[in-house]
C-alpha cells in the first residue's frame, strides 16, 4: 500500500512539475485546486526551477525518447489489462456455452491469463488494430513468427525476452504488474547456473 502511495505521489508531483511549473499552467498557483500551502508551492517551483534539477528532468527525457516502442497502458498498468482481458474472455465463453444449449446460469472456469507475449501486443496496439510505432510492429510481426513455430522456452528466455533481445530489468519483469521480481516470476535460479557463478 505504501508503495502505492509513493507511486501515487511522484506522479503527482510529475504532473504538477510538467503542467503548472513549465507547461500551460505556468504562472499559475494550483493551490487552492490541490489544497498545496503557497509557501511549499513556491519552494516545489524554486526546486523545479533550478539548474541541476532541469538537468536531471532533461536526462530522463532524453531516456524517454530513446523508447521507441511506447505502450498504451492506463495508470492500472498490466494488472488492468489482465483483469480486462479475463472479464471479456469470461463473457464469450458463456455466450459460447449458452449458444451450444447450455442455461443462462451456466458456469464458466475463468480462462487462463494470457502468455506475456500476447499481453505486450495488447499493450502496445491501438484501437485502431495498429500498433504504437514501426518498432513494436516489428517486434509484434517477431512475436507472431516465434509462436507460431516451436520455439521452447529455456528458463527465462521465453518469447518476449528472445523477440526484444534484451534480458529482464533487475527490478521488476516485463508485463507482469507492479511488485513482481524475477525470481517471483521464473522462479530462483538454481546454485549450479552460470549466471550465478
Amino acid at each position: 500500500m505504501l508503495s502505492a502511495v509513493a507511486t501515487k505521489f511522484r506522479q503527482h508531483k510529475s504532473y504538477l512539475t510538467r503542467e503548472w511549473v513549465h507547461g500551460k499552467h505556468k504562472g499559475k498557483s494550483p493551490c487552492d485546486e490541490y489544497n498545496i500551502d503557497p509557501e511549499e508551492w513556491e519552494k516545489f517551483k524554486e526546486i523545479r526551477n533550478d539548474p541541476s534539477w532541469k538537468l536531471v528532468r532533461k536526462k530522463a527525457q532524453d531516456i524517454q525518447k530513446l523508447n521507441n516502442a511506447p505502450h498504451l497502458l492506463s495508470r492500472g498498468g498490466y494488472e488492468l489489462l489482465v483483469r480486462n482481458y479475463m472479464k471479456r474472455e469470461l463473457k464469450r465463453l458463456k455466450e459460447v456455452a449458452i449458444q451450444s444449449g447450455a442455461s443462462e446460469d451456466v458456469v464458466i472456469d475463468p480462462p487462463p491469463p494470457p502468455p506475456r507475449h500476447r499481453l505486450w501486443n495488447m499493450a502496445h496496439t491501438k484501437s485502431s488494430r495498429e500498433m504504437t510505432s514501426k518498432s513494436a510492429n516489428q517486434i509484434a510481426q517477431k512475436i507472431e513468427q516465434e509462436s507460431q513455430g516451436s520455439f521452447i522456452p529455456e528458463g527465462r528466455q521465453d518469447i518476449l525476452n528472445t523477440t526484444l533481445g534484451r534480458p529482464e530489468h533487475p527490478g521488476r519483469v516485463r508485463t507482469a504488474g507492479v511488485g513482481v521480481t524475477i525470481g517471483d516470476y521464473f522462479g530462483r535460479l538454481s546454485r549450479g547456473h552460470p549466471y550465478l557463478d
